[in-house]
């Protein structure tokens, strides 16, 4: 059983896969009085596995009190806090607020009070890690705000030779290297500086950046199907990107069309709605899409 939950605005959403199929669901209301003045009604299924999404994490915050073993993650919106969060000997636990659950019949939950007082910090968390879910994947947690996540290079080599250069009739061809110690052959896009300088064959810095943001797109959906169960044997971008002048009158990228085509196996198949909400899901944490300024559409092909 899929269980979905967000906060009261949406930015802060998770999907609970409870292992195996609940009879009934504990909901332990903690004492505790962050937990009393905040309705924390708290809800974990150990064999099972959460998924956490924040669309925006600058209108997120964190808040610890106590031992500082447990993070509340509240949304700056709304004010509802739908997870909390332990990070144990490396590894991140969590348990759901049962009042941001959305669809759950109310008959499954089985409420009751709990109090922690009188706790170590060893026993506290000794039973967050019996009791908690631990197979939790929650993206804000990877990479804090501000923080740096990982540092990319590449390797842009152009050799002159025997070439005039000063006529500006150069070959445009260079080669592209990348830390796997994958090369390319790069150019200038023949739109751009005509052939003969241009070499058609290579790799244009448009063609790359149109490249860039399917691939990345492709990444998230991969990961979204594959977090829902749902199975995917091919996936097909015809990707198109258009260059004109922007607002500013400057020649720019601006529009680039994703144009998926995915095909899918199994017992369990998505619906086209679900389809486009993967899509959707894909786009919105898309690393590439979200550093540039151009209008990315996704149309996929079905």
């Amino acid at each position: 059983m899929v269980i979905s939950g967000r906060c009261h605005c949406g930015n802060i959403s998770f999907a609970l896969d409870w292992q195996p199929e609940p009879t009934e669901i504990p909901a332990r209301a903690c004492t505790c009085s962050f937990c009393t003045k905040h309705g924390g009604v708290w809800t974990s299924c150990p064999a099972g596995s959460l998924k956490v999404t924040v669309k925006q994490p600058s209108r997120t915050s964190t808040y610890a009190f106590g031992t500082k073993t447990a993070q509340f993650h509240v949304c700056a919106e709304c004010g509802v806090a739908p997870v909390v969060t332990s990070r144990i000997d490396g590894r991140v636990y969590a348990v759901v607020n049962v009042n941001t659950f959305e669809g759950v019949d109310p008959a499954l939950l089985r409420r009751a009070s709990a109090t922690f007082e009188g706790e170590s910090e060893e026993e506290r968390l000794n039973r967050r890690k019996r009791n908690w879910i631990g197979d939790v994947e929650f993206d804000a947690l990877r990479v804090p705000l501000g923080a740096v996540m990982a540092h990319y290079t590449a390797e842009v080599l152009w050799l002159r030779g025997e070439q005039p250069f000063l006529d500006n009739r150069y070959s445009r061809r260079h080669t592209l290297r990348f830390d796997g110690g994958a090369e390319l052959p790069g150019s200038s896009s023949p739109h751009v500086v005509p052939l003969p300088m241009s070499d058609a064959a290579a790799v244009d810095p448009e063609e790359a950046f149109v490249a860039s943001l399917s691939s990345c797109h492709m990444l998230w959906f991969l990961s979204i199907a594959a977090s829902a169960k749902f199975r995917v044997d091919r996936y097909f971008d015809a990707a198109s990107g258009v260059m004109a002048k922007d607002a500013q009158g400057k020649l720019a990228m601006t529009v680039v069309t994703l144009k998926p085509q995915v095909a899918f196996s199994g017992e369990r198949l998505p619906t086209r709605e679900q389809i486009d909400a993967m899509h959707h899901e894909a786009h919105e944490q898309c690393f590439i899409a979200n550093s540039v300024k151009t209008d990315v559409r996704c149309e996929p092909v079905y």
